[in-house]
């Protein structure tokens, strides 16, 4: 609770300070952005954007809700929370006008990168999207299937770090998934149930640690975040939420260390159901 209450206190803030004349910026001249904390073994962290403190002490597998921001160039700096110095992650990114994107931190401390992806969710009535994202920079390629479900039969195969899905569409309803090693049923993390709803889009994050330890103690987890529902019929577009609708979930890392040494994939740039296509539906970015 106390972290929910510095999370939406620090969005205040930053629609006071970083925001600051957003609201004489016409609509068509924004971005929105996102920050999800994936870095297994980082300490939580304190986000800044053009100098501005815009997230306040958020801990591995937090997603913040999205803040709106002009579009064009940022400079994001991201340090140990309470610090102001020896920024872990320093860049510059350029935001589109109109377009939505999640900032992720991710790898280990160590090689720790900022990883940044489109968010471009097109709900429509009657359908949900899903799209997977795989943001753990030491496991290997992985596929997503029906749980039970022959190897072959992978709805999604071969996703690599830091690759996505794309948004899928399929029917709305209750499914029950997991990500395996690629071409294989070992099943590296027991997905939550999804219940996706019509007209709403969502993504699954895969982030943590596939190594035996775990980098940090933090072994594979997934973070579910509802993306965009589709807007009423009176308006022309989608609606982002406005709240952070993020849950996550902590599986158990079942990938073997041989297995990693086989399949392991190195690792940079900073939250799906039975009935998806009976087409195989290969990664893209």
């Amino acid at each position: 609770m106390k972290q929910r209450i510095s999370l939406i206190a620090a969005l205040a803030v930053a629609g006071a300070v970083f925001l600051g004349s957003v609201s004489t910026v016409a609509a068509a001249d924004q971005a929105r952005i996102r920050v999800l904390h994936a870095s297994p073994d980082a300490p939580a962290v304190d986000v800044y954007a053009d100098g501005a403190r815009i997230l306040s002490d958020v801990p591995f597998g937090t997603i913040s809700n999205y803040v709106t921001v002009p579009a064009g160039a940022h400079h994001l700096q991201v340090f140990a929370a309470g610090t102001t110095t020896g920024a872990v992650i320093d860049t510059t990114v350029t935001l589109d006008a109109g377009k939505a994107y999640t900032i992720a931190a991710t790898n280990s401390l160590a090689h720790i990168q900022a990883q940044v992806i489109v968010d471009n969710p097109m709900p429509t009535a009657g359908r949900a999207q899903v799209r997977a994202v795989h943001l753990s920079a030491d496991a290997p390629a992985v596929d997503v299937a029906v749980r039970g479900s022959a190897a072959d039969a992978a709805l999604v195969k071969g996703l690599v770090y830091p690759k996505n899905t794309g948004y899928l569409n399929l029917d709305p309803g209750s499914y029950t998934l997991d990500v395996r090693l690629a071409g294989t049923t070992t099943v590296a993390l027991a997905l939550p149930t999804l219940d996706l709803a019509s007209g709403t889009s969502y993504s699954v994050f895969v982030i943590g640690s596939a190594a035996n330890p775990a980098v940090g103690g933090n072994g594979l987890r997934a973070v579910v975040t509802t993306d965009a529902t589709a807007a009423p019929a009176s308006s022309p577009a989608s609606s982002l939420p406005p709240t952070d609708t993020a849950s996550t979930t902590t599986g158990t890392a079942t990938l073997l260390p041989i297995a990693l040494a086989v399949l392991a994939l190195g690792a940079f740039g900073l939250v799906a159901g039975a009935r998806f296509s009976a087409a195989r539906v290969r990664s893209r970015d």
